[in-house]
């Protein structure tokens, strides 16, 4: 049993390794809005500044923030990419390791399986390096925790195990304000496994009762989360932010931007709800969470544990469906639940000696189906988004000192121009929430510290017809550089810069000269 055990093991940790590896050829995929975004947040945060983080604000935690610092030290969207990648290896890793803990070896292939899978899912833009990904690995680990705590018969190892599930739960929170699965997991397995052992009587007067030691594991666990809060805390202040402004642009701000697109809802939203069913569908997460489902009913899966993985599965799928925009992404915070699922499911169901023999080929098998699915994604490489190409093209045309403002979308432009923005706003959403009248930006364009270009991506909704006084002052202090992209580029009259150019495909005209602008050094006729 004990080689076997370990033959197991070893499977766990090449699945791992296979989910790191399925990603290295995402390595080189154009960047995503939200990727170039928070790189171009994370650059210039180093103390303190007008706005939330320095000179830009952004409604999502600074462990998120810190997290894309790292990468832009280490080289920018690659290395990012590369620290997702081990990220999701430790998650796999960690979700596994609930499942040991719970159903044993056979079990922990099982989720590693799904979790590589589903972590390596082109259907979730997994591929691309979010809140919800990176925070999953300190899911996975809270989870595994929590179950060791819980189940751990030593006092003191279940305390500390405790401790960190406490660390992590907070972790997962600065990384993604939603991410509460590891809370959820923890209080509700840990009150059935109070409520459980309280109705075991013992016989010992030397063994601690159920209130007084699950007690401890809440207090180990308090213990915890505070001081990740300090710690995190401590290093946001360091950097200039106020720890209420980052309250406010985790939560009070999700209140005011439900508000508002309650107010102006999107006309696309069932079809983008539609469409995320299908997708989960398609991926057989609901298959997995049914297999568990008819575990329970045949009594082959039961006790606090599963009372927990219920909670977080039902929590998972309430934070998807209020997120708002129904973006694909938002599934993954249902991975690690639903892969721990899967493997509770078939690892506790199939009969024995089938699950000794077949379970690890098929699992195996889904590994190699996803690595296919992912090579072949890649081969088909997409054309660069247009925030990019129009921000490389800026960023050749630019000058040392210049500054770039993207109005309303397409938040990578200021990162692949390598450009800073004197507005704060990189997203269309918090634009319209935190400076409904554009008066920020108003003042701005008409003020000495106007930027030295300016593209406007969409127009949004602005009540009282304010987006035209600002189109108004760029007529009247800008004139267009070129097209790039089918996008207007303008730049200040007082200056003088080359025609933007597109150096990458993006559309069949990719750039072409705008309307009496010279091609030689853009000087307006």
């Amino acid at each position: 049993m004990r080689a076997g055990s370990n033959g197991r093991s070893w499977a766990v940790w090449a699945i791992a390794l296979a989910a790191v590896l399925l990603r290295l050829p995402y390595l080189v995929e154009p960047e995503s809005i939200d990727e170039g975004g928070y790189l171009a947040v994370a650059r210039q945060w180093h103390g303190a500044g007008p706005s939330l983080y320095s000179h830009l604000w952004v409604d999502r935690p600074p462990l998120l923030i810190a997290i894309f610092q790292l990468g832009a030290a280490l080289g920018g969207l690659t290395a990012l990419r590369l620290i997702a990648a081990v990220g999701v290896g430790i998650a796999v890793l960690g979700a596994a390791s609930a499942s040991r803990r719970i159903a044993g070896p056979t079990a922990a292939i099982g989720t590693a399986a799904a979790a590589a899978a589903l972590f390596n899912s082109p259907r979730f833009a997994a591929m691309q390096v979010n809140g919800e990904l990176l925070a999953a690995p300190f899911v996975a680990w809270g989870i595994a925790l929590c179950v060791k705590a819980i189940l751990e018969p030593d006092s003191k190892r279940a305390a500390r195990a405790a401790f960190g599930a406490g660390l992590l739960a907070v972790a997962a929170v600065l990384v993604k304000q939603n991410m509460l699965d590891v809370v959820v997991f923890g209080v509700v397995a840990g009150v059935a496994a109070w409520v459980q052992a309280s109705r075991v009587s013992t016989s010992s007067t030397d063994e601690p009762s159920a209130t007084a030691r699950f007690g401890r594991l809440a207090a180990a666990a308090a213990a915890g989360s505070v001081a990740m809060l300090i710690l995190v805390g401590a290093w946001t202040v360091a950097h200039g932010t106020s720890l209420s402004g980052v309250l406010d642009a985790m939560y009070a701000f999700r209140v005011r931007s439900a508000h508002l697109l309650s107010i102006t809802p999107d006309p696309r939203l069932h079809v983008r709800q539609r469409y995320l069913f299908k997708v989960g569908l398609g991926s057989l997460m609901y298959l997995s969470v049914a297999a568990l489902g008819w575990s329970v009913l045949r009594k082959s899966v039961s006790g606090p544990m599963v009372w927990g993985l219920a909670a977080t599965l039902a929590w998972g799928t309430f934070s998807v469906l209020r997120g708002g925009g129904f973006w694909n992404h938002y599934l993954i915070e249902l991975v690690v639940p639903v892969a721990i699922a899967a493997g509770l499911a078939f690892g506790k169901t199939l009969p024995f000696s089938w699950r000794a023999h077949w379970l690890p080929a098929v699992t195996a098998a889904l590994v190699i189906v996803a690595a296919l699915t992912n090579w072949a994604g890649g081969l088909n490489k997409v054309d660069s988004s247009k925030g990019t190409v129009v921000g490389t093209a800026i960023a050749a045309a630019s000058r040392p000192g210049d500054t770039l403002v993207s109005a309303f979308g397409l938040a990578q432009t200021n990162e692949d121009a390598g450009l800073p923005s004197p507005y704060p706003y990189l997203w269309t959403l918090p634009a319209r929430v935190q400076d409904p009248h554009l008066a920020q930006l108003i003042a701005l364009m008409a003020g000495p510290s106007r930027p030295t270009w300016y593209v406007q991506w969409s127009r949004p909704p602005f009540p009282g017809g304010v987006l035209k006084q600002v189109e108004a002052l760029i007529a009247s202090e800008y004139h267009p550089a070129g097209v790039v992209c089918r996008k207007t580029i303008y730049v200040r009259d007082d200056v003088v810069r080359p025609m933007p150019r597109a150096s990458s495909r993006c559309s069949a005209k990719a750039a072409v000269a705008a309307p009496g602008y010279s091609q030689q050094e853009g000087a307006r006729p």
